[in-house]
């Protein structure tokens, strides 16, 4: 995991909601995600590369159908290089 993608990631307020949706539901198909967007298919395979080469989306493929769920550990992870950047829990 790269921390830079994942913010880089983070930043698109799109993602975002991507993330918050496919959260809410657990795992949700790629056609399912495209119905809650005003943009383009293309558009939104192109915000799903970007989460799933972050690695805060794995993907499956089941048949035609791509499935997406969030990756937790990537997060996890994250969390933890910027709690060490900011030196949370630091006592020294």
């Amino acid at each position: 995991m790269l921390v830079g993608s994942v913010f880089e990631a983070l930043a698109h307020p799109e993602r975002r909601r991507i993330l918050a949706l496919v959260k809410a539901r657990g795992e949700l198909a790629a056609g399912e995600l495209a119905e809650h967007f005003a943009f383009s298919k293309p558009t939104l395979s192109h915000h799903l590369q970007v989460l799933t080469n972050a690695g805060l989306l794995d993907r499956e493929r089941r048949g035609q159908f791509l499935f997406y769920r969030i990756n937790q550990s990537v997060f996890e992870e994250t969390l933890q290089a910027l709690f060490a950047l900011l030196k949370v829990g630091d006592e020294t």
